[in-house]
């Protein structure tokens, strides 16, 4: 995922930023909560306080089926599918 902000080309009179972060997580997720985690980890990466951000926004690259996608190893990220499922199912009732 890509994290992004910037600032406004029309305030001239202000300090000017446009920054972005990427976000690589260890294995496929469709958990909202590991999802905003990881944008969160992007944005304290490259906030800085002082600026008037115009604009912010997320990008969501390298989308697929989470059924079938390949699993980190235990212990190295590995994520809690069982446990997100059941969160999402809960929140999103199909």
């Amino acid at each position: 995922m890509t994290v992004f902000f910037h600032t406004s080309e029309h305030d001239r009179d202000r300090p000017q930023r446009s920054v972005s972060s990427m976000v690589t997580l260890p294995e496929a997720s469709n958990d909202t909560l590991v999802l905003v985690k990881a944008c969160l980890h992007g944005v304290r990466k490259t906030w800085r306080d002082g600026y008037r951000y115009f604009k912010a926004g997320v990008v969501a690259t390298d989308l697929l089926a989470l059924a079938g996608t390949q699993r980190a190893f235990p212990g190295l990220g590995q994520l809690d599918r069982e446990h997100g499922a059941a969160l999402m199912g809960s929140l999103c009732p199909q």
